[in-house]
């Protein structure tokens, strides 16, 4: 009766390793891959098989520019998430890939009033950054006034 005991176990050990190495293997290639983006910068995406078709969740947050068919380059358009999906010469779907944009926002200063607001993006002078969605030129008489001052400033006028 014990070998029968141990012969079971064994064979319990095994189905167990073999069930959960399966459902293991399952989840992994169930989980989608995640990249980060920074607004404005573009990071290379390489697929280990060649692609035939890309589809872009929301192309108005991340795009893509095809370099080759095993190379793409991702870029950022706007803060926010989206997906990725590619897919082989024959249909099947080779990758999707969880993208999530940021701002980059070491070198940018938000001016807000209420709801309204304007963002300048600094790195030598301060400019309005195309990037942020403004709401409305509040701030366009500021600017318009700092930008006359730096002028008098710069030429020694009054």
């Amino acid at each position: 009766m014990t070998a029968r005991r141990s012969y079971l176990k064994i064979i319990s050990a095994f189905v167990s390793i073999a069930f959960s190495g399966f459902f293991g293997l399952v989840a992994t290639s169930a989980q989608a891959g995640e990249v980060w983006l920074t607004i404005d910068n573009v990071r290379a995406y390489n697929l280990p098989e060649p692609i035939s078709a890309i589809v872009v969740g929301n192309p108005g947050i991340a795009d893509v520019k095809v370099v080759s068919n095993t190379n793409i380059l991702l870029f950022g358009k706007k803060p926010g998430l989206t997906n990725i999906y590619f897919f082989d010469l024959e249909g099947k779907k080779l990758d999707n890939v969880s993208v999530r944009v940021r701002s980059n926002t070491g070198n940018m200063l938000t001016l807000q009033r209420g709801v309204e607001y304007v963002t300048y993006s600094c790195t030598t002078n301060c400019d309005i950054s195309d990037s942020v969605s403004v709401t409305q030129n509040v701030f366009r008489a500021a600017k318009d006034a700092n930008e006359e001052k730096a002028q008098q400033l710069s030429t020694g006028g009054s």
